[in-house]
């Protein structure tokens, strides 16, 4: 979150940011403290998700009536494919997070294998920005 901050601040963009940590598990507990922030933040026009649960959010703000705010997050899950598909969710940045895991298990088990870290092993794994238009 710090570095989404840093970038609007280096723009010289004045943009107030809220840091919030919501519930993703019960879908009407969800629903009420969305619609409870909006009601208190109303110029809100824009979200970003930084986990893999935007689709909580889309859900949520479509179960309240809510509509106009973009909404965008991370990775290329079931849920936010389907909000996608929906356009209820407007943008997701896909990370590969399977190649994320493949490398991770690499890396620990060539330390398990060898006793030191594979200091060859750098990958740098390609940002997808998906859109209705792309979604796989």
């Amino acid at each position: 979150m710090a570095a989404f901050k840093e970038y609007f601040a280096e723009k010289g963009k004045a943009r107030t940011i809220h840091e919030v940590q919501f519930p993703v598990s019960n879908a009407e507990e969800i629903n009420a403290y969305v619609a409870a922030f909006l009601k208190n933040n109303p110029k809100v026009s824009g979200i970003a998700v930084v986990i893999s649960h935007s689709y909580v959010i889309s859900d949520a703000l479509k179960a309240c009536g809510i509509k106009g705010i973009v909404v965008g997050g991370f990775d290329v899950t079931a849920g936010n494919a389907r909000c996608v598909r929906e356009g209820t969710l407007d943008i997701l940045i896909d990370q590969h997070p399977e190649r994320q895991g493949f490398y991770a298990v690499e890396s620990m088990l060539h330390y398990l294998l060898y006793g030191i870290p594979d200091v060859t092993l750098k990958e740098n794994l390609p940002l997808d920005i998906v859109l209705k238009e792309n979604l796989p």
